[in-house]
């Protein structure tokens, strides 16, 4: 397989299962020569250190330089937390896949105002300041690409999920606008 991204690096959130998309991107990246860093937020996925453990090292047998690092993308602070190792690891990324999300169901009967932050604190707010910052940091440094993972909350109904759909949608609005305005 050609490596078309040959060391570059990747910055991926939401690595939280062994099997999850996250993991699944990171394996193509590194299979492509990207070095990544990557986090996820334990307490929410891992079954076990040892699965962890496991994925980083077939990541670093592919050859790819790898650094994990915990981070609950619900606190406002973790975006900026993370980009700061992320140069002081690398000191630039050209990649920005934004997949870390937070689900819960709920309904009519059960939305709140507590659980519809913390779906817009993950799947919103860190989404959009990742990318904000992202720019701000690399592109002067190569950067080159920002992926953000939504759902199908644009092409029906979900029902069950209506902080989950509402803030995946509005992560779907800024990448219309960020898109624009950073775009070339």
């Amino acid at each position: 397989m050609e490596k078309s991204l040959q060391g570059q690096v990747a910055i991926v959130t939401g690595v939280s299962r062994s099997q999850g998309i996250g993991a699944s991107i990171s394996r193509k990246l590194a299979l492509l020569g990207s070095h990544l860093f990557l986090s996820g937020w334990p307490e929410y996925d891992w079954p076990s250190d040892s699965e962890l453990e496991r994925l980083l090292r077939d990541l670093r047998d592919l050859g790819s330089e790898v650094e994990w690092m915990p981070l609950d993308l619900s606190l406002s602070e973790s975006p900026i937390t993370l980009l700061e190792a992320v140069s002081s690891r690398f000191d630039r990324a050209h990649i920005m896949i934004n997949n870390a999300c937070f689900w819960r169901a709920d309904s009519i009967a059960t939305l709140d105002a507590a659980s519809l932050d913390r779906h817009y604190a993950v799947n919103a707010r860190a989404p959009i300041l990742l990318s904000v910052e992202f720019v701000r940091r690399f592109a002067e440094k190569g950067a080159r690409r920002i992926i953000s993972m939504t759902s199908g909350q644009m092409l029906g109904p979900m029902p069950g999920s209506i902080a989950y759909a509402a803030s995946k949608a509005a992560l779907d609005a800024f990448t219309i606008t960020f898109a624009d305005e950073v775009g070339r």
